[in-house]
């Protein structure tokens, strides 16, 4: 389980030996094509690896369409974000095909983090820098928004 988790931003900052530790919070799913992971609006209680197979994210419109966000494939990972602000689904999850995944609840990784302190540091400081990174990218995406926005008007 741990070569799985070791493809996750969260856990890139993980030796080996960190990685067998967070392995055993992971606990598998095997999913049928059609089925539902997680729904829109759902508590969110854990995030997921997919070691085989496909999943969908997508949203509805306020008109009730589905808006697809993403398709995901072996060695990808969603769902980890509520961790971090203890919100509810933004999306919903569906399986494309027959899935095996790797299912990390939050409660196991905080208990995890209880007791190694070093793995909770070393991952929150991932998550960390992964947010600033993406806020400073969207940061960016607004200013050349508003400056294209501002020649065209």
């Amino acid at each position: 389980m741990s070569q799985h988790l070791s493809g996750v931003y969260l856990f890139k900052e993980l030796t080996p030996d960190e990685l067998k530790i967070v392995a055993h919070a992971a606990s598998e799913r095997h999913l049928s094509p059609g089925e539902e992971v997680f729904m829109t609006g759902e508590a969110a209680k854990s995030f997921f690896v997919i070691t085989l197979g496909s999943v969908k994210i997508y949203s509805n419109s306020s008109k009730g369409d589905a808006m697809g966000i993403a398709n995901l494939g072996s060695g990808a990972h969603f769902g980890e974000m509520p961790f971090f602000d203890q919100g509810n689904r933004s999306a919903t999850a569906q399986t494309l095909e027959p899935t095996h995944m790797l299912e990390i609840a939050y409660a196991d990784l905080e208990a995890l983090f209880a007791a190694h302190p070093l793995i909770a540091l070393k991952v929150y400081r991932t998550a960390a820098r992964f947010m600033a990174t993406r806020l400073r990218n969207t940061l960016g995406d607004l200013n050349q928004a508003k400056e294209s926005k501002l020649k065209a008007g």
